[in-house]
């Protein structure tokens, strides 16, 4: 895109709210004045039209859009003073603060902030953490008693690979939902952020699901509290007698549900929340 971008012109973060940035803007301006800048200096000019359009709800909004719009709708210099000195109303197709919502889903946009989003990941990943290493239950082979996760897996003893991979995919998810809801919190390109969390969200849906159905070679995933028949392990060991809790494979339930949460969230801010995929390109000086 090549619209000109106050955010990164000013220093500014996107994330902030409108009410945020226009004390941050006061504070730079009554700087400036007071460091002998006056009102026709292009420092004071920039800082004020920014005040102007970034700490206005409805002004700031209609800039937003503008600069994710590709094409001829992209701010310039020009577009922006108009705005600042414009009262506020719609432009670029939004319409003005205070018109009412057509649709609860109107209302529902306007919750999708980079910092709401971001919050709801990292709700959702401290429950992922939670439900990746609780151990929901114990397996019971020839007297000897195993914990066993949510997802059918033995966490002590048991198949190693199955245990490692199920470890690495638990890490890929997590660092996946940090990276997102760290990016989704501070960067500039805050739907790439939610593109990685949606990734995190993805992988854990896919392997709950997969655990589900297939139950990991567990003679009996779900078991029954007490019941016995015979294990037989991945290396072809027959066990003579073995007990699954009934709590085991609640974990992939679980698992399934906080994936989908993730999937929801993060896609739905990509499709109808504000911000960028890609971080904004520093203006071209002349």
């Amino acid at each position: 895109m090549s619209g000109y971008d106050l955010y990164t012109s000013l220093g500014l973060s996107r994330a902030e709210p409108p009410e945020q940035l226009a004390e941050q803007l006061d504070r730079r301006l009554s700087e400036l004045r007071s460091n002998g800048f006056t009102d026709d200096t292009p420092q004071v000019s920039e800082v004020s039209a920014a005040r102007a359009v970034l700490g206005d709800p409805a002004k700031r909004t209609e800039y937003d859009h503008a600069l994710d719009a590709p094409g001829d709708d992209e701010p310039s210099i020009p577009s922006i003073i108009a705005l600042a000195q414009r009262p506020t109303g719609p432009q670029w197709g939004v319409p003005a603060a205070g018109a009412p919502k057509n649709s609860a889903m109107d209302t529902l946009t306007d919750l999708l902030t980079p910092l709401y989003v971001a919050a709801a990941v990292g709700v959702l990943l401290l429950l992922s953490i939670g439900n990746f290493f609780f151990p929901w239950g114990t397996m019971e082979a020839d007297g000897e008693a195993a914990p066993m996760n949510g997802f059918g897996v033995i966490t002590a003893g048991g198949d190693a690979i199955t245990r490692t991979l199920y470890l690495y995919i638990a890490l890929l998810v997590i660092v996946l939902l940090i990276a997102g809801a760290v990016m989704l919190a501070t960067s500039s390109a805050p739907k790439a952020g939610a593109l990685l969390a949606a990734v995190g969200g993805g992988l854990l849906t896919i392997y709950s699901f997969i655990a589900l159905v297939t139950k990991f070679g567990a003679a009996d995933f779900f078991g029954v509290v007490g019941g016995s028949g015979s294990f037989m392990s991945d290396f072809g060991e027959e066990f003579e007698t073995a007990s699954i809790d009934a709590a085991v494979g609640i974990g992939s339930i679980f698992g399934l549900i906080l994936g989908l949460l993730v999937l929801a969230v993060t896609v739905f801010y990509v499709i109808k929340g504000e911000g960028r995929i890609l971080p904004a390109r520093q203006p071209v000086q002349q």
